[in-house]
């Protein structure tokens, strides 16, 4: 019954569980996020936690402790979360979960490592698109020197709109190199 009532549309999964510490019993919610985690995210999964918490009580029900992970907390082949396997995947510390007041980004203070690590990121999902293992240069368009189709780059800015949670609209200067996304997600997640 409590389940009908949540949703955490920021969250990958969740699952409302009875977590035993120090020979109490706590009715727990367990949060899987996908990691990393920008503070756009952060602060969305935050507010729809408090405001879950805030709804649940009115209801009559109390969560007594909140959880995430950025473990997977639902098995392979499955459609949702099985409280049974969850336990013992807890219990054998397949799944670490951490108190959700402890959760934070993941900084990087530093802009040039920043940009490093978004182009590592961008040219790994090139490679995926291309299916190849080749170096790519930085500046070379993924359609006209790469020889992408443009069906590979729409599935390309959606997975890249999903992993930093950023829109591409029609008023986006066009990216189409490594560079050119890596300059975009810098000036919307910095």
């Amino acid at each position: 019954v409590i389940e009908e009532i949540i949703s955490l549309p920021s969250a990958e999964h969740y699952c409302v569980l009875g977590i035993r510490e120090n020979n109490i019993n706590y009715l727990s919610l367990i949060i899987e996020l996908r990691n990393p985690l920008s503070d756009l995210r952060l602060k969305k999964i935050q507010n729809e936690v408090s405001k879950l918490l805030d709804l649940l009580t009115k209801e009559n029900f109390t969560i007594d402790k909140v959880y995430y992970t950025f473990n997977k907390i639902v098995a392979p082949t499955a459609v949702k979360v099985s409280r049974k396997l969850l336990s013992k995947w807890i219990e054998n510390k397949q799944v670490i979960l951490t108190p959700f007041n402890e959760l934070q980004t993941n900084k990087i203070d530093d802009l040039n490592e920043l940009q490093l690590k978004i182009s590592d990121e961008i040219k790994e999902m090139f490679k995926q698109a291309l299916s190849t293992e080749d170096n790519l240069d930085i500046n070379a368009h993924f359609i006209l020197d790469l020889g992408a189709t443009s069906l590979d780059y729409l599935t390309l800015l959606i997975k890249i709109e999903e992993k930093y949670e950023i829109k591409f609209n029609q008023n986006t200067e066009p990216c189409y190199t490594i560079l050119q996304f890596t300059n975009y997600i810098v000036s919307k997640i910095k």
